[in-house]
């Protein structure tokens, strides 16, 4: 038995040990090593790898990929494999809490709730109104009608499949933002107190102007001290809303 802090297992589908960084990989990655700089122990449970790796720690983070699991989706086997290995995580070290991170809890929620009894929260980084909102823009953008009805019959079709389970069998559901929050709210039908925000924070330090720096950027790139200027990162799609930034600078 191991002491010390809370012990929370996250069960997400993709991590950056799947060498790839979008910003769910970076979410759980950031969060699970700033709660084990906080002094709680923390087991990540995901998809498997092409490389073979079946278990690593990093920074204090233990990650197990479950072999035999398509590397980066949600699938049956991933829910049996990660069921098992629950069983062996809680048997070996309690697990006080699960964090699933977007549909990560599904499988436990809907099959094995009950024998485990460990509360769960499900961190969404978005939500099925604001998923529709996305296909809309940009689907419109394009063009393509057709595809925009299908995209939305399919993800309607996962709402009542997938969302429901892991939003109302979650004991907390936390939004990536004071919106998400909100949407989550509205289109999961969710209780008030259920649903709180969790905004992302920002590093300072790190995102702090260097005045130094800034003129030699300036001077390099010939704008003057007189001009202001915006930096945009993100892909130039319309749902990124990179235009919107544009217009109101």
């Amino acid at each position: 038995m191991v002491f010390g802090g809370l012990h929370i297992c996250c069960l997400t589908r993709i991590t950056l040990g799947h060498s790839v960084k979008g910003g769910m990989e970076v979410h759980v990655d950031s969060l699970a090593r700033g709660l084990v700089a906080r002094g709680y122990r923390v087991t990540v449970v995901t998809t498997g790898r092409t490389d073979g790796t079946e278990v690593e720690t990093v920074d204090g983070v233990r990650t197990f990929y479950l072999s035999g699991t398509a590397p980066g989706r949600y699938s049956h086997e991933w829910g049996r494999a990660t069921l098992s290995c629950l069983e062996r995580i809680h048997a070996e070290d309690h697990i006080d809490v699960i964090w699933g991170e977007g549909a990560g809890a599904y499988y436990y929620l809907k099959w094995y709730r009950n024998p485990l009894a460990v509360p769960v929260f499900t961190f969404l980084q978005g939500t099925y109104l604001g998923e529709l909102g996305t296909f809309w823009t940009t689907l419109c953008a394009k063009g393509e009608w057709r595809r925009l009805f299908k995209v939305i019959l399919w993800r309607t079709i996962q709402y009542f499949r997938w969302d429901l389970w892991y939003t109302h069998g979650a004991d907390a559901v936390i939004g990536a933002s004071r919106e998400n929050a909100r949407l989550a709210r509205w289109g999961y039908f969710l209780p008030r107190q259920k649903v709180v925000a969790s905004v992302n924070g920002v590093d300072v330090d790190r995102f702090a102007p260097d005045p130094v720096k800034g003129q030699s950027l300036r001077g390099r790139l010939g704008i003057s001290d007189e001009i202001p200027v915006l930096l945009y990162c993100g892909r130039l799609e319309p749902e990124k809303g990179g235009d919107v930034a544009i217009r109101a600078f």
